[in-house]
C-alpha cells in the first residue's frame, strides 16, 4: 500500500469511526448539561424558600406594628434607602420603623419579581400603604421595594439594602 493510499484509507477511517466517538461524547455533555441543571433548580427551590422564609417574616412583623422584629430582619449594617432619607445600621433602622408604624393604617405587599447570583437574592415588591391622617380620609401610597437578601453563614437570608420608590400617592376615595 502507497503512502498516500494509507493517509486516504486513515481519512476515510476517521470520518467511519468519529461521528460515533463525538455522539458518545456529546451524550456525556448532555449528561453532564442535565446534571448542572437539576442542581441549578435545586439552588432555585432553596434560596426561594429561604428568601421566602425572611419575607414572610418581614410582611408578617409589618402586620403587627412590631419595629423590633422588623428590624432583625436586616444585616447589621443595611441600608434602607426611602425617597427622603438613606438610613444605615440595623439600629437606626429600628428607630425609623419605631417612627414610621404608628403612621400607617393598613399594608399590603404582593411580590413582583425575584432573582438571585450566588449568595444574594433580589426580590421587588409592590406595596400599598395606608396613612391615617386625622379626621380625614387616609393617604394610601404605592410603591415598589426593592429588597437585596444575602445569605448567612446559618443558611438563613437577611436583608441587605431595602430601595423605595414612590409609584402614586393619593388620598383614599
Amino acid at each position: 500500500m502507497r503512502h498516500t493510499d494509507r493517509i486516504a484509507t486513515g481519512i476515510l477511517a476517521s470520518l467511519l469511526f468519529i461521528p460515533g466517538a463525538v455522539s458518545g461524547q456529546a451524550g456525556m455533555y448532555g449528561k453532564e448539561k442535565d446534571k448542572l441543571s437539576r442542581q441549578a433548580q435545586m439552588y432555585e427551590i432553596a434560596v426561594r424558600q429561604g428568601v421566602n422564609a425572611t419575607l414572610t417574616e418581614w410582611r408578617e412583623a409589618w402586620e403587627r406594628d412590631d419595629a423590633e422584629a422588623l428590624s432583625r430582619l436586616y444585616l447589621e449594617d443595611a441600608t434602607l434607602y426611602t425617597e427622603t432619607a438613606t438610613i444605615q445600621g440595623r439600629d437606626a433602622i429600628a428607630e425609623y420603623f419605631r417612627r414610621v408604624l404608628p403612621l400607617r393604617s393598613g399594608r399590603r405587599s404582593l411580590p413582583v419579581s425575584f432573582d438571585a447570583s450566588g449568595v444574594l437574592a433580589f426580590q421587588v415588591e409592590e406595596t400599598t400603604v395606608e396613612f391615617a391622617e386625622g379626621e380625614g380620609r387616609p393617604r394610601i401610597r404605592t410603591q415598589r421595594e426593592l429588597l437585596v437578601l444575602r445569605q448567612q453563614w446559618d443558611e438563613r437570608w437577611l436583608i441587605q439594602s431595602q430601595h423605595t420608590t414612590g409609584i402614586e400617592d393619593e388620598a383614599a376615595r
